[in-house]
């Protein structure tokens, strides 16, 4: 069975913006393998993006112990589970810089 490809992107964002979510269409919450890659604007001296996700049928969020760490370059955090939201929280990044993320979420689809 062939594999399938979903990507988001959010550009521009700024710590004023808050926090965020990748909502997965219904169709595509049987993809299992999720990967966000984080582009800064210029190197930060500091911010990290709190990485929560709301798994198919949950009530609310939980938060992976472990975030991305916007002073890294390139920052790629890969996780597995069937989700319909992946929220994003930023905290403590430069005031004067932005961030993108690119989410990729793949894997073979389901037998249902």
């Amino acid at each position: 069975m062939p594999r399938q490809l979903h990507t988001q992107s959010v550009t521009g964002k700024t710590q004023a913006n808050g926090a965020f979510a990748f909502a997965m269409p219904t169709h595509l919450q049987c993809l299992r393998h999720h990967q966000l890659q984080l582009e800064v604007s210029a190197t930060p001296t500091g911010g990290s993006l709190a990485v929560a996700v709301k798994s198919v049928g949950a009530s609310g969020y939980a938060t992976f112990s472990s975030g991305l760490n916007m002073t890294a370059a390139p920052p790629i955090y890969e996780f597995t589970g069937y989700v319909e939201s992946i929220r994003i929280t930023p905290s403590g990044f430069d005031a004067d810089k932005t961030y993108s993320l690119i989410l990729n979420s793949g894997g073979a689809p389901v037998n249902v």
